[in-house]
């Protein structure tokens, strides 16, 4: 059932022309399909290896932002080096806040231009996030097929923020 919803949302992705809706599209759609609390796009637009948040879904509260952002440049950064998918577990002592955050590169012509970063799986019943499982991580393979193919409007997009008066911040 989910990754007929990712082909769906992969179609939905190619078929969007107006580049102001296409990144709230990516990151929201992303979240409701992989069924968690948090999501980030960032985007390499210049080939610089500055990577620039192009969307977010979910962080709006400073201080979830506050929690998750550290984990997610460390998670990034791992995903830089191994050029994989990274997905890493957190126990309550740890982090009271983030129990699972996963991390995926975004490749075109051969390198990374993007990168997808997901907090907290929620599952219905309960209140309390969980860790990303193996489903998890095929469904995000398959959505990542859909965005890859994407990535040039993705960086047109994130490059149009700034004309559009919005100056995202940079890792």
């Amino acid at each position: 059932r989910r990754l007929f919803a990712v082909d769906e949302l992969g179609l939905e992705i190619f078929s969007i022309k107006d580049s102001k809706r296409l990144l709230p599209v990516i990151v929201s759609a992303a979240a409701e399909v992989l069924v968690c609390e948090g999501v980030i796009l960032r985007v390499d637009e210049h080939d610089t290896g500055k990577f620039r948040d192009a969307a977010s879904f979910g962080l709006d509260n400073k201080k979830v932002k506050d929690v998750f952002m550290p984990i997610e440049e460390e998670t990034v950064r791992e995903v830089l080096r191994k050029k994989v998918a990274v997905v890493r577990e957190f126990s309550e002592e740890s982090n009271p806040y983030v129990r699972g955050a996963i991390s995926c590169p975004l490749i075109h012509d051969g390198k990374v231009k993007g990168i997808l970063s997901f907090m907290n799986k929620l599952e219905k019943g309960t209140r309390y996030p969980k860790p990303f499982t193996p489903s998890d991580s095929e469904v995000l393979s398959r959505l990542v097929v859909y965005i890859e193919k994407a990535m040039p409007n993705i960086i047109e997009a994130s490059a149009k923020k700034e004309e559009w008066g919005i100056a995202p911040p940079q890792l």
